[in-house]
């Protein structure tokens, strides 16, 4: 028995050492867990105090060797409280929420607003919370736009001219949740539509002496005008048809609207054919209304050129003043049925330009791609510009009161026209000489405007006479390029210019002045370039000026006097865009004795018009001794002994 107990012991102590290796092993595996959570729990702390540690040791632990740790955590201490302030300071003025005990409304008991009517309001006060609420005072500013008529209640208020009213109340200490209401009577001024803002400004204490202190923004808003406007429009109209319609005004407001308008914004080609005494840059003035007035205007209007769109618009704003200050109405845009006619005339010019003194060719078009018949067709180009010579016009139609027409008269085709006629006439005249630059579209860049007209009948119940335009043609009109030379001796005003004799002797030095002007008449010029040849008997002296440009310049190979600019301005006919002068010489020998002698010669200016791009070139002819342009110094040219 002992023997086998004996064999037996071997055996249970290696099973307790084996129970005892595998508690081991299960308590490290413990206890690894339990570190590596820790390190993973720690992490975000060894990540912030590393760059911590790193400052510490660089800065704190190396420059004071002695006390470095208590200087380390007083500046951590020092910058943990700012740090503390701050968002102390930031949560009180920036998060913490504001006390807010009332809510405070405004409303009409009014469906409709009308401006300039006095209507009421209702001003509510609400205890949100479930404190009393005491000491209560309410301040309302209003705006100009809001004149205050009465109210009830208030213990003050101040309402100087032009300047927002104020009214103050101070109200009766409000249980929780409990609702006051004030009444406030007042006028708007404000366009419909306009938010008008009402300031009020709250304060007051709870039951536990809690200050509070609260401003609101109240908004009004008118939803009527004063000035009421009604259009009348005819159902349809064919395009050039004149209709009439009507607009018809009412005062629907208890003030008084003085200077009130009604403006028109049209298409550029509806034209007013009845502009009534107080029409003015497109609208229509009033007589002052009392409340309740009422009016209406009756108009006559025409579309003159053929509509692509099913319908004509015209927009009308009315505005009034009211409490001293100009106030929008009403915004429409009323609108009817137009039918095209299928019918386009039109000019073309047959040169690219047109230039003073010089023949202008246009060519009449006309196409008919309409459906209906049109009748007594006359098509018509003004001819009023005073530009144009008149008795120069040429072609197979008609002048008439400055009109040149096709008509039945002259042409037969014109009494009838169906679907797909086309017609082409020429028209040929002349451009005046001289251009008067008011009598074009600019005094700049000059062009002539012409606009074709049509006239037709369509054989309706009864018959309708249509009147349409066709599209304006731009003739770009090419400026006159003007060289004007002299010699002189002395100036205008009898001042010595020239020096030596006078007439020139032989043997002896006389020196002379060659001057000119050039302008353009209607457009700039560009790569402008004067030039003047000297004869071999004459000598440059160096001596020159001008008003603008480059100074002039002397070729002694080629002889040539020149002056160049750029761009030159235009000017008025009666003024020289640029002048300039220079000085020459003349010797003169026994052989030219009883001669007059040639000081200058081969005069010209050339350019490019910046408008139309055309070359211009002007001459002028050539200079002797004579000098007449030179009234003190004429007849004194021939070389003497």
């Amino acid at each position: 028995m002992s023997h086998e107990q004996n064999n037996q012991l071997p055996e249970e102590k290696s099973l307790e050492g084996e129970i005892i290796s595998k508690e081991t092993t299960t308590q490290a595996a413990q206890k690894g867990v339990f570190i590596n959570t820790l390190n993973i729990i720690t992490a975000p702390a060894q990540s912030i105090l590393k760059p911590l540690k790193h400052h510490y040791h660089h800065r704190y632990h190396k420059r004071f060797p002695r006390h470095h740790k208590k200087i380390f955590f007083f500046d951590l201490a020092l910058i943990t409280v700012i740090i503390l302030l701050g968002a102390f300071a930031s949560y009180y003025l920036l998060l913490k929420p504001t006390f807010r005990p009332l809510d405070i409304s405004i409303a009409s008991t009014d469906q409709k607003i009308i401006i300039g009517t006095e209507h009421a309001w209702e001003l509510r006060i609400s205890n949100t919370t479930k404190k009393t609420l005491r000491n209560i005072t309410t301040t309302l500013t209003f705006p100009s736009s809001f004149k205050i008529v009465a109210s009830t209640g208030e213990n003050s208020s101040s309402s100087e001219a032009h300047a927002p009213a104020t009214r103050v109340w101070k109200l009766d200490p409000l249980s929780g949740k409990e609702n006051l209401s004030l009444d406030v009577r007042g006028i708007l001024f404000s366009p419909v539509g306009e938010t008008v803002k009402i300031i009020a400004r709250t304060e007051g204490i709870t039951d536990s002496k809690e200050p509070f202190s609260e401003t609101d923004v109240l908004e009004l808003r008118a939803t009527n005008p004063a000035l009421l406007t009604t259009v009348d429009f005819p159902k349809s109209i064919l395009a050039g048809e004149s209709f009439p319609f009507s607009v018809s005004y009412t005062n629907a407001s208890g003030a008084m609207l003085e200077h009130s308008i009604i403006r028109f914004e049209v298409p550029s080609s509806f034209v007013l054919n009845n502009k009534p005494s107080s029409w003015q840059n497109g609208s229509i003035a009033l007589p002052t209304l009392a409340p309740g007035a009422h009016g209406s205007i009756e108009l006559n209007g025409s579309l003159t050129a053929d509509s692509r769109a099913n319908r004509l618009s015209i927009g009308i704003q009315t505005s009034a003043e009211l409490n001293g200050r100009r106030v929008t109405q009403e915004d429409l845009l009323p609108s009817l049925s137009v039918t095209p006619t299928g019918i386009n005339v039109s000019l073309k010019n047959v040169e690219s330009n047109g230039t003073p003194g010089k023949p202008l060719r246009l060519l009449v078009s006309l196409d008919h791609m309409g459906s209906e018949t049109f009748q007594t067709v006359s098509v018509c180009v003004p001819m009023e510009n005073q530009n144009i010579e008149l008795h120069s016009i040429k072609g197979d139609g008609k002048l008439e009161d400055n009109q040149y027409c096709f008509t039945p008269a002259t042409q037969t085709k014109l009494k009838e026209i169906k679907n797909g006629f086309h017609g082409e006439w020429p028209i040929t005249f002349s451009l005046k000489p001289v251009f008067n630059q008011q009598n074009t579209q600019t005094n700049k860049n000059a062009v002539l405007a012409f606009t074709p007209k049509i006239s037709l009948i369509a054989p309706h119940t009864p018959p309708v006479k249509l009147s349409l335009n066709g599209p304006e043609l731009r003739v770009p009109i090419t400026t006159t390029l003007t060289l004007q030379t002299m010699g002189r001796y002395f100036t205008n005003e009898g001042d010595q210019l020239g020096r030596g004799p006078l007439p020139p002797q032989a043997g002896k030095t006389t020196k002379y002045w060659i001057a000119w002007a050039i302008n353009s008449s209607l457009n700039p010029i560009k790569n402008l370039v004067v030039r003047a040849t000297l004869p071999s008997s004459i000598q440059w002296t160096g001596k020159s000026t001008v008003t603008k440009g480059k100074s002039i310049t002397y070729d002694p190979a080629t002889r040539e006097v020149r002056w160049t600019n750029e761009l030159l301005e235009p000017t008025a006919e009666t003024c020289a865009c640029a002048e300039g002068g220079f000085e020459i010489s003349l010797t003169p020998s026994e052989g030219d004795i009883g001669t007059a002698t040639l000081l200058i010669k081969n005069l010209s200016a050339d350019g490019i018009d910046a408008w139309t791009e055309v070359p211009l070139h002007a001459l002028s002819p050539d200079i002797t001794s004579e000098l007449p342009d030179d009234p003190m110094a004429e007849g004194k040219g021939r070389v003497q002994k």
